[in-house]
């Protein structure tokens, strides 16, 4: 790669604190995609793609705004100077972004990633469990170590189907095992952290007492479930062992649901409450100022 040089530019004749600045301002704390045509973050039909919940965290700047390494590596392959003096900035501070389905991964990453893989330090990967990619997630994942050997940091977004029925509480065990398997044996060094999200939200049930109750009501206590999952010692020893016993592990994170069973129901009981106080707020606020009208001279009555 020949980078041409722009040393007239005035830009380049600023003292060098100021370039550094600037170079900072421009190339620094980075959110980027692999590529435009690899596989994007969204997924079709996927609610947390779709509203607020998947806007970056970090940046406060929807996912789909993000720029992709091409994109971003341009601006030093204007000028041989830029290069040398804010190619360490962007390479020591971007987080990378990657989608599921990931199967293999090198394909969608632009060869001139490829070959700086060692530079990634902060990974962030939105993927998506459903019942038909369970298994292909627990091997994908495994591979990230070996990917990003120099990786610094972890978040995993993932995005699930809400636990309204057996067969979708268990998804929790696809993504519990992976990542102890990533925390305990390929990244064991390596910060791990996990947000979840649901692909659909809805009623889950109907109670005399607490009202509806929505997938959005379990949100909060469904990702302490799994966190308390993922540093289970009994399910650790699962996780880690040569052969997959899913039924003790489903097992285990039954057991661990049941623990946060009381405080998710008395959680939803202080909502109820609160829900009720404020109607009966809104209804007292209404009724004073229907009242106030009526008390007005020329006011008509409401019969």
């Amino acid at each position: 790669m020949t980078i041409p040089s722009q040393s007239d530019s005035p830009l380049l004749k600023l003292p060098s604190e100021i370039r550094n600045q600037i170079w900072h301002l421009v190339f620094a704390d980075l959110h980027v995609i692999p590529s435009r045509s690899g596989p994007q973050l969204a997924q079709g039909g996927c609610r947390a793609c779709t509203n607020i919940a998947c806007t970056d965290v970090t940046t406060g700047t929807s996912t789909s705004d993000l720029l992709s390494w091409q994109e971003v590596f341009r601006p030093l392959r204007t000028c041989k100077q830029i290069y040398n003096e804010a190619q360490h900035i962007l390479l020591s501070s971007f987080t990378l972004h990657l989608g599921s389905p990931l199967g293999d991964p090198m394909r969608s990453i632009v060869p001139h990633l490829a070959r700086m893989k060692n530079d990634v330090r902060r990974l962030e990967w939105r993927v998506h469990i459903l019942g038909d990619n369970r298994v292909d997630w627990i091997a994908s994942i495994g591979i990230i170590g070996n990917l990003f050997p120099k990786l610094e940091q972890v978040v995993i977004h993932a995005h699930m189907r809400p636990p309204d029925s057996y067969e979708k509480l268990i998804d929790g065990i696809y993504v519990a095992l992976p990542m102890v398997r990533l925390a305990k044996r390929e990244m064991p060094n390596t910060p791990l952290s996990i947000d979840l999200a649901y692909i659909y939200s809805g009623v889950m049930f109907e109670s005399p007492f607490m009202g509806e109750i929505t997938t959005e009501d379990a949100l909060e206590e469904h990702e302490l479930v799994l966190k308390d999952v993922i540093a289970d010692d009994e399910f650790i020893t699962l996780a880690l062992a040569p052969e997959l016993d899913i039924q003790s592990m489903i097992a285990a994170l039954l057991r661990c649901a049941r623990a946060h069973e009381q405080a998710w129901f008395e959680k939803l009981q202080r909502k109820r409450i609160a829900r009720l106080r404020e109607m009966e707020a809104a209804q007292t606020q209404l009724a004073g100022l229907v009242g106030g009208m009526d008390e007005q001279p020329g006011g008509s009555r409401i019969p």
